[in-house]
């Protein structure tokens, strides 16, 4: 909502060393309803392009390359984060 937006703006705005322009790549362990609503939103807002790993891959998803296994994750791919979204 509205706050959100401010606090948001605020934190862009200010000296804060973890805010950016663009979202950082992150590696998405999990990719169905709940990691790609995340995905979905992260996306909207700007992210660099992912990686998310998710054997029963319905499709092409938005925003990420989707992988089958941790093997497939491509070399030399660096995240900055690894965000799990699996029950």
């Amino acid at each position: 909502g509205e706050a959100s937006r401010a606090l948001a703006s605020r934190l862009r705005d200010s000296d804060c060393p973890v805010m950016t322009d663009t979202l950082p790549r992150v590696l998405l362990v999990g990719c169905g309803r709940m990691g790609g609503a995340m995905l979905t939103g992260w996306t909207e807002r700007g992210m660099a392009r992912c990686v998310a790993v998710e054997p029963h891959a319905a499709g092409p998803t938005a925003g990420a390359e989707v992988v089958a296994s941790a093997e497939a994750i491509p070399p030399g791919f660096a995240p900055a984060a690894v965000v799990l979204a699996i029950k």
